[in-house]
């Protein structure tokens, strides 16, 4: 029962819990251990993992999807109208 329990929270709880406080899917956390033991190797591969995936998923959120997102806010923040104060009376 021990054996089943502690594989239990190894496979679902461990990467649900990781996941929310780094801010990834739980999914994420475990391809991103499988993939980085793999890269690395060893058991620094799965130790450093979880850190450098949430390190390129900030960087990418920043500098790649971030910036077209914020022009496409600033269009539209542009396009609204301005009534002033001054025009209404």
């Amino acid at each position: 029962i021990f054996i089943l329990i502690q594989n239990l929270e190894g496979m679902f709880y461990a990467p649900r819990i990781v996941g929310k406080s780094v801010g990834l899917h739980p999914m994420t956390v475990i391809v991103s251990i499988f993939v980085w033991g793999l890269l690395i190797g060893g058991l620094l591969g799965p130790i450093l993992a979880v850190p450098l995936t949430a390190t390129i998923k900030v960087l990418l959120t920043r500098y790649v999807w971030g910036p077209s997102v914020r022009e496409r806010a600033r269009d539209q923040v542009a396009s609204v109208p301005v009534v002033r104060a001054a025009e209404q009376a």
